[in-house]
């Protein structure tokens, strides 16, 4: 006779991932985040949905699906604006696309808030010199 025992993980969701992993490993679980987080900041993030919800073996991986808060680059110049965004995890394109866009102001994100880790940014740039923008 095989006895399989099971227990339900604690219900994480709506924790920010850092909180969430760790009180899933302390009750004997291993945590997998879908995205990888190894890019942005898990205190940043918030548990979207789990797997492993209702019953799982201790040990076994429970995966968490995470969003993550973006930094709000708005009225920052381009280039320090590319780099906090990219600092979080996600890729930044450029309207217009432009070569350096440290003389460029940013008049907008999108997305803005939270977003899935990696996803590309897209920021409206207000170039001096350039009143078709």
């Amino acid at each position: 006779m095989t006895l399989t025992v099971t227990c339900a993980p604690p219900d994480v969701t709506g924790d920010d991932a850092d909180s969430a992993g760790s009180n899933l490993e302390s009750e004997g679980f291993e945590v997998s985040f879908d995205p990888d987080l190894s890019e942005a900041d898990p205190t940043r993030c918030t548990v979207k949905s789990q797997e492993a919800f209702q019953h799982a073996r201790p040990g076994s991986v429970v995966v968490l699906r995470v969003a993550c808060q973006l930094p709000d680059v708005r009225k920052q110049d381009g280039a320090a604006a590319q780099r906090a965004l990219e600092e979080a995890g996600s890729t930044v394109r450029f309207k217009p696309a432009r070569p350096d866009p440290s003389d460029c102001t940013v008049k907008d994100q999108a997305p803005a808030g939270k977003a899935i880790p990696g996803t590309e940014v897209t920021l409206a740039l207000d170039c001096p010199g350039a009143p078709w923008y």
